[in-house]
């Protein structure tokens, strides 16, 4: 009697660190996925984030280009109404010629920097675009085949599995449009 005792202890003792062993895998395995899956979305919101500002970029340098274009434009035309208002006519009703030597101060135009700074901002934004598209990827790829391989796939159910879907290399659908005739 004192050896089918002892069996059943150690049977119990066995059948206990089996489902304490289990029990452990399957919540670290569950944890793993769930890291997993919140890298992903915090992927894509990075993604997301980059894309909005590259938008919002892209319409501060047509903006910037614009008021740099008018600012020209409204430069110039003051610098030639100027000159002409200058201008003198002799007795005959001709226009008379002057030749002078004249410093002519011109106005300081930096709007040019603003755009060259917006443009260099642009194209940081667009390598972050796709250094964090490829992060999303990895992530993707890296969650994917990890609830694909066991033991993962045994324990995790097929309805808690995330649908992500590898982001593509295209133009955004969103790409701003007629950036000059905005009101």
């Amino acid at each position: 009697m004192k050896i089918n005792i002892k069996s059943a202890i150690i049977s119990l003792a066995v059948i206990t660190a089996l489902a304490i062993v289990f029990f452990a895998i399957n919540v670290g395995v569950k944890n793993h996925v769930i890291a997993l899956e919140e890298n992903a979305n915090n992927s894509k919101a990075n993604v997301g984030s980059q894309e909005k500002r590259r938008v919002d970029l892209v319409y501060n340098l047509a903006d910037s280009v614009k008021s740099y274009a008018d600012f020209e434009h409204k430069t110039q035309m003051d610098v030639i109404a100027k000159r002409t208002s200058e201008g003198t006519i002799d007795s005959n009703g001709g226009a008379a010629v002057n030749i002078k030597a004249v410093a002519e101060a011109y106005p300081d135009l930096k709007a040019s920097a603003q755009y060259q700074q917006l443009m260099t901002e642009l194209a940081i934004t667009e390598n972050q675009v796709f250094n964090y598209r490829t992060i999303y990827n990895d992530a993707i790829r890296e969650y994917n085949s990890y609830v694909r391989k066991w033991p993962a796939n045994m324990i995790i159910d097929s309805k808690d599995i995330a649908d992500f879907k590898y982001l593509e290399f295209d133009t955004p659908s969103d790409a701003p449009k007629n950036l000059f005739d905005r009101k």
